[in-house]
């Protein structure tokens, strides 16, 4: 060195890397470190985000590069969060979706149908009771009248009034229990005649035959096919 100091000795620059003259002892990189190093990082973003993410998540956003980057957050954990669980529906909601659908008829230009609807299965099976005995009470009417007009001996007459009576009584209850529902006069005589017609309907079905003409309405109103 110049000026009469003494003079530091420097080392040759050795050659480094994985060439030919690469030193035999000089350190490499190991896989095991580097999988260290991103499993730190992985544990380090997953304490700063407070969020339960999978593994993968950072892999993903990683590879997607800038665009995965641009994301908030939030937004880019979002795709890889556990699924939700899906929560049941409680067994009494299913009952009260029952008793609207019941209560809330749909509405329909056919008030006698809606009525029906409307209907339980008791009260139609107390409905159809009290037709049984007005039919029952009138075929006995019906069996009476024949008897006496062939002057059969030994014949009741005073079953007439009684099976009257009964008649009456059955057709009395049922219009209280029409009165009850809400069903006026003209209602319970449009659903009376509808079922008159259907069972005449179920005669013709079964035995009779109709020309294929056009009817009029006028026609059809006084056949009882409309009302």
């Amino acid at each position: 060195m110049a000026g009469g100091g003494p003079s530091i000795p420097m080392a040759a620059p050795q050659p480094h890397g994985r060439g030919p003259g690469a030193p035999r002892g000089s350190p490499r990189r190991r896989p095991e470190a580097a999988f260290a190093a991103v499993a730190a990082l992985m544990a380090c973003a997953w304490a700063g985000q407070g969020f339960a993410m999978r593994p993968g998540s950072f892999i993903g956003a990683a590879c997607a590069g800038r665009r995965a980057s641009r994301q908030p957050p939030r937004l880019a954990l979002a795709a890889y969060a556990e699924p939700k669980v899906v929560k049941k529906v409680p067994w009494w909601q299913e009952d009260q979706k029952k008793f609207l659908g019941r209560m809330q008829v749909e509405e329909s230009t056919d008030s006698i149908e809606r009525l029906r609807r409307q209907m339980t299965a008791e009260e139609s099976a107390f409905d159809q009771e009290i037709e049984d005995v007005v039919i029952a009470g009138k075929r006995a009417l019906l069996r009476l009248r024949m008897q006496k007009a062939v002057e059969t001996p030994g014949m009741k007459n005073h079953l007439f009034k009684a099976i009257r009576k009964q008649i009456a009584r059955a057709l009395t209850l049922r219009r209280e229990r029409e009165i009850a529902r809400g069903i006026t006069r003209e209602q319970s005589r449009r659903m009376r005649r509808r079922k008159r017609l259907e069972l005449k309907v179920q005669y013709e079905d079964a035995w009779g035959s109709e020309h294929t003409i056009p009817k009029s309405a006028k026609w059809k109103r006084r056949m009882g096919r409309i009302i």
